[in-house]
């Protein structure tokens, strides 16, 4: 789960579509808000702006966010001997810190650091699973605004959508398979194929 208001993925599929982001998402390299998805993946990929964090703007709590993803840097790279900060390296120059130098081990490697924290939830409540399904029929239960759909848990939007994909297939937009496509001929493949 990115610490961010969203995952840098769904930004470049923005671009990628032409389409607006929502204020919030990211700044620009002038380090203000930006609607603009071009402005945005540029910012993200050289350092010199990037994704806002969870909340996004500061009305919407975005300060909260920020101290969440200092807390997932702090365990996965401060106390994990990776690198942090601004010394990991862009997403799309390995080399490359946001610094501008090299990479802090200089291995051409990008020095991530994971954490993983394990907890029994038996050692503190016995009956968790039982509880948990309670909670989650809770979840479900609430009402939902007219017109949307139930109330999810996590895990559900994405499960619902591969049961579709497994059903119907996985949909592509346009602009993605000229891309993919134009990958292959570079590359010598096929084509992707589409079926309508």
């Amino acid at each position: 789960m990115a610490t961010s208001a969203v995952a840098l993925g769904k930004v470049e599929v923005s671009n990628r579509k032409g389409e607006k982001l929502p204020l919030g998402w990211s700044v620009g390299t002038d380090g203000l808000p930006t609607d603009d998805a071009k402005a945005a993946v540029e910012s993200s990929t050289t350092g010199k702006g990037g994704l806002m964090p969870l909340g996004g703007l500061e009305e919407n709590s975005g300060y909260k966010g920020y101290g969440l993803a200092m807390l997932v840097e702090v365990l996965g790279g401060v106390l994990g001997d990776a690198s942090f900060g601004r010394k990991i390296r862009t997403w799309q120059s390995p080399l490359l810190s946001r610094e501008g130098g090299a990479n802090e081990k200089d291995d051409g490697g990008a020095n991530l650091g994971q954490a993983f924290i394990a907890i029994d939830p038996g050692v503190f409540m016995p009956g968790f699973p039982s509880r948990m399904d309670d909670f989650i029929d809770q979840m479900h239960g609430l009402p939902s605004a007219d017109g949307l759909p139930q109330v999810m848990v996590p895990g559900e939007p994405e499960l619902n959508a591969r049961k579709e994909q497994e059903r119907e297939g996985i949909r592509l937009h346009d602009s993605l398979i000229d891309n993919l496509n134009q990958v292959s001929e570079e590359c010598g493949i096929p084509r992707i194929r589409c079926h309508a």
